[in-house]
């Protein structure tokens, strides 16, 4: 009996210690089940936030193709909400039609086979959204298995505009490689970074040259001040246009570039493209020489003429008085025939007086000639007043509107309106009555003159011949001069930095019409 009592006692103590034991394991288990729960919890809401919170569209669909997941970023790229969508097949919802039979053949395929070169890559497909515009999509399919069921998460991204890009630097590409021009990527540092082959091929250096050094180091010495400074330019952000310097070829010679430069401030790079532009300077520097030749050559014959013209006064004087003289003691001496032929020596001498006088005056336009403000409507009046006897034999109306006050030289233009004044009444209508309209109308840059007359008129064949010194297209016994006026009025215009032409028609009277600059400033 007390042997079998002492065992029952052993056996209580056993399993009151695997009970409390089992009891500890429990709570334990307890614990950790409630641990668990809570991290799964907190991973589950973390997951909903990244779904949630995703830069790309997330769509998960079924082994069927219908879609159980539709986050925020799916519905702003596609335009359906989550409630539109989920439960409809994706092929309907997102696959343009003339894909989607195509579409479906593939998914069923591989969802029977799971083989296919569908997942884990980036594919660029067409998508379809909501309003029916197609959009091209970057497409990453990854495979999840949840409670022994088969899903599919699709991740989507709209690439329309990285497209776009792609085709630009691909067209960027093409020009880069085949522009004629020399189009080339540099840094704020001062070196080249990527070349188009023209600088090769022109220059004579290889790509490795010259990456190598800086390209300032291949800029003629007389234009490195100004390119260094038009570097420091760029630096603040501004853009180059029409900069000019010369870079050296390899085998040592220079070549004019003309540079477009665009700063990248953020990436520091250089964005160029230059021109070749030394047939064009070559050109420029010929033209420029000879500008200057002609411009010698034209002062000597000004100063000739002048000289001459001068120099031939006194002889003319010196036979005119002679011949007076002879008029005077001889002439009853003399036959009809000899005192006939004093007289046309008289009028061939006078004759040659006033063409040498209007060839000095022709001559004096461009001497020593000095710009100040003027006010047109006095030189027009005192014009007009030196006139008065011709006004008064003619009968002529002259009307005008007030002028403008603008920098010129008064003596000049003084002598611009009196000879189209003049030339207005000598070529007018017999019995007719001259009258003569003067306006002027203010431009941005310049002053426009019209003088208007009822006179003769002019053919159009000859409006240029005008204007050329000693032409002539009347009678000189019915329109006395030395046709050196016009050529005078051109002349004078020209030094105001404008122009003159005419609009006029035989027998219905002419308008000449002249410009004078409003930047007169360097004279």
């Amino acid at each position: 009996m007390k042997k079998n009592k002492s065992v029952r006692i052993i056996d209580n103590n056993e399993f009151v210690t695997k009970r409390k034991k089992t009891v500890e394991q429990i709570l334990q288990l307890n614990k950790d089940l409630e641990n668990n729960l809570l991290q799964l919890k907190i991973s589950e809401e973390q997951l909903q936030t990244i779904f949630r919170s995703a830069p790309e569209a997330v769509v998960v669909i079924d082994e069927e193709g219908i879609i159980v997941k539709w986050n925020p970023k799916a519905e702003a790229i596609f335009g359906w909400t989550a409630a539109e969508v989920i439960g409809k097949n994706l092929h309907e919802v997102i696959i343009p039609e003339r894909f989607r039979e195509a579409h479906q053949k593939g998914f069923k395929h591989f969802m029977e086979t799971k083989e296919g070169p569908v997942l884990n890559k980036l594919r660029e497909l067409p998508a379809l959204r909501k309003n029916n515009t197609e959009f091209d999509a970057g497409i990453s399919i990854s495979p999840m298995l949840l409670k022994s069921k088969y899903f599919l998460i699709g991740f989507i991204s709209d690439i329309t505009e990285q497209k776009l890009i792609e085709k630009k630097l691909i067209e960027y590409k093409h020009f880069f490689n085949h522009t004629a021009d020399f189009a080339c990527i540099a840094n704020m540092q001062g070196y080249f970074e990527i070349l188009n082959p023209n600088f090769e091929k022109i220059l004579g250096y290889s790509e490795k040259e010259l990456l190598k050094h800086q390209f300032v180091n291949l800029v003629h010495p007389d234009d490195l001040d100004s390119t260094l400074k038009e570097i420091e330019k760029l630096k603040t952000g501004a853009i180059t246009l029409n900069f000019t310097n010369r870079y050296r070829q390899k085998e040592g010679s220079y070549l004019w570039f003309n540079w477009n430069i665009t700063p990248e401030p953020v990436t520091g790079k250089l964005y160029a493209i230059a021109r070749d532009i030394t047939g064009q300077k070559k050109i420029e520097d010929a033209l420029k020489q000879k500008s200057e030749e002609l411009v010698h050559i034209n002062n000597e014959l000004e100063q000739f003429v002048y000289m001459a013209s001068h120099d031939l006064q006194e002889p003319l004087r010196t036979i005119s008085s002679f011949v007076e003289l002879i008029d005077e003691q001889y002439s009853e001496k003399l036959d009809n025939d000899a005192n006939q032929y004093l007289q046309f020596i008289v009028t061939a001498t006078s004759k040659m007086q006033n063409l040498i006088k209007d060839l000095l005056d022709y001559s004096k336009v461009a001497r020593n000639i000095t710009f100040a403000i003027v006010d047109c409507n006095n030189i027009l009046k005192e014009v007009i007043a030196e006139m008065g006897a011709s006004i008064k034999e003619s009968n002529a109306k002259i009307t005008y509107a007030i002028l403008p006050i603008l920098k010129g030289n008064d003596i000049k233009l003084k002598q611009l309106f009196q000879n189209l004044l003049s030339n207005a009444i000598k070529f007018r209508k017999k019995n007719t009555t001259p009258e003569i309209k003067i306006t002027v109308e203010e431009k941005d840059n310049e002053y426009l003159f019209c003088i208007k007359d009822n006179g003769i008129g002019i053919d159009e064949q000859y409006f240029e011949k005008l204007f050329i010194i000693f032409q002539r297209l009347n009678n000189a016994s019915d329109y006395p001069g030395t046709g050196i006026g016009l050529a005078t009025c051109k002349k004078i215009v020209a030094l105001h930095n404008g122009k003159i032409w005419l609009k006029s028609k035989l027998g219905e009277g002419s308008t000449f019409y002249f410009t004078i600059s409003k930047e007169n400033l360097n004279k």
